[in-house]
């Protein structure tokens, strides 16, 4: 990969990795009602997640999908699904119903890394920049830095969206106002699966 390749590609990994989506409200809601301790586990496993999409990319996952077009219809509606399923526990959580949304603590490694796995915006991402910027006879080692450096990159967006939550948590002083902000940000996930089809 060139110096100026993957300068391109970098901005390309910053931009698409800091835009508000499904992730970003979900670290964002998160940090704001646990804090970013208690939320670094689902962190981590949205960045594992993202990083065995772009593995799965690289081997050529766009080509199955392309082959059976019902494997996207597939994907599309477990997507809409789970995004769905995480905005009815938020908002539910605002209006006090606590049975489906365990407020004592965030979604984990597991949460994380499930939630990323069905997260469009992740697919695509993963699957335009494989396109545009990978090298069809890629090295291992061009592979290997392409991983690191968008894993880093999407690390570091991922956690300024975490940090923002729990700054507000410190500008949000009673939890009327955390219910509302759950509730929009439960309203803004659930609009995100407009984005599925």
């Amino acid at each position: 990969m060139t110096p100026d390749a993957f300068l391109a590609f970098c901005t390309f990994a910053f931009a698409s990795s800091v835009t508000p989506g499904p992730t970003s409200f979900l670290l964002l809601t998160s940090g704001l009602n646990f804090g970013v301790r208690r939320s670094a586990p689902m962190t981590a496993g949205l960045v594992s997640s993202f990083i065995v999409m772009l593995a799965a990319t690289a081997a050529s996952l766009s080509a199955l999908m392309l082959a059976y077009p019902g494997f996207k219809s597939v994907m599309q509606i477990l997507a809409s699904a789970y995004l769905l399923w995480l905005a009815l526990r938020l908002a539910l959580a605002s209006f006090g119903d606590h049975s489906l949304m365990r407020t004592s603590e965030p979604l984990g490694f597991w949460g994380g890394f499930t939630f990323q796995l069905v997260n469009p915006k992740a697919w695509v991402v993963s699957l335009t920049s494989m396109a545009a910027f990978l090298p069809e006879r890629a090295q291992l080692m061009d592979i290997i830095l392409y991983f690191f450096s968008f894993a880093m990159i999407a690390g570091g967006a991922y956690w300024f969206w975490l940090s923002g939550g729990a700054l507000l948590a410190s500008l949000i002083r009673n939890s009327r106002q955390v219910r509302i902000f759950n509730l929009v940000m439960a309203i803004l996930l659930a609009g995100s699966v407009l984005t599925v089809w």
